[in-house]
């Protein structure tokens, strides 16, 4: 369950969602608003955890890769070089 928010998603809402929505609490994932830029979004994302729960209600086992890509993406747009 990805919840939408623009504060954190406190602990007692999330065992709240899960209860009313029967999910394990892991299951429910903050989805807060980015502030500069949309590729922020996958590294929020995966911060709460939603690849690894994905990884694991599929079965699949894969190692962590290891360079993020998201992470380069998100520097070159708050860092760009001028020519």
């Amino acid at each position: 369950m990805v919840c939408r928010c623009d504060r954190p998603l406190e602990h007692g809402l999330r065992d709240k969602i899960s209860m009313f929505c029967n999910v394990p609490v892991k299951a429910v994932i903050e989805c807060r608003d980015v502030e500069s830029s949309i590729y922020e979004l996958p590294l929020h994302l995966q911060k709460e955890g939603l690849d690894d729960l994905v990884l694991d209600l599929c079965g699949l086992n894969r190692p962590r890769p290891s360079e993020n890509i998201w992470e380069k993406i998100v520097r070159r747009i708050k860092n760009p070089r001028t020519r």
